[in-house]
């Protein structure tokens, strides 16, 4: 008896093929989550280290933790609508640690060439927190130290 051996299918060199394999990726990344901590974001690497993904979708958080791992230079290179919030974090005022939400909408990459757009908003921003903070008086309960920038990033659209 002969068993029946299928061929595995292979992903071909069609163009058409791989433009919808890449229709399929970034639409898979509707709803795609990272939380991450920088103390200097606006460095020339421009490095997202760590992070936390997450996903409202259980099964969807599965597969972007696992994209995020083999893929994380493409989805951040890669121009989605993200919705951007920096957290401007001062340590150290007698009120307790003080924080300072901004929120970006814009369709660019996270990091990379095509990202200036956000970046620049992101850095007004953080000088305007860093201007309002030294504003204080000395002893102001809401006078703190700079310690990080906290970023949460949400692609919502694709």
């Amino acid at each position: 008896m002969k068993a029946k051996v299928e061929a595995a299918k292979k992903r071909g060199s069609n163009p058409k093929m791989k433009a919808q394999y890449m229709k399929r990726a970034r639409r898979g990344m509707m709803g795609f989550c990272i939380i991450w901590r920088d103390e200097d974001p606006f460095t020339e690497n421009g490095k997202i280290d760590g992070g936390e993904i997450d996903h409202a979708n259980p099964t969807q958080k599965l597969i972007c933790r696992d994209m995020w791992k083999r893929c994380s230079q493409w989805i951040v290179s890669t121009e989605f609508t993200w919705s951007v919030i920096m957290r401007v974090v001062f340590v150290g005022a007698p009120k307790g640690d003080c924080y300072y939400d901004n929120e970006f909408t814009y369709t660019c990459t996270l990091r990379g060439h095509k990202s200036e757009i956000l970046n620049d908003a992101m850095e007004q921003a953080l000088k305007d927190a860093i201007a309002g903070n030294d504003a204080y008086p000395d002893g102001h309960k809401n006078k703190g130290v700079y310690s990080a920038c906290e970023f949460l990033a949400q692609v919502v659209g694709v």
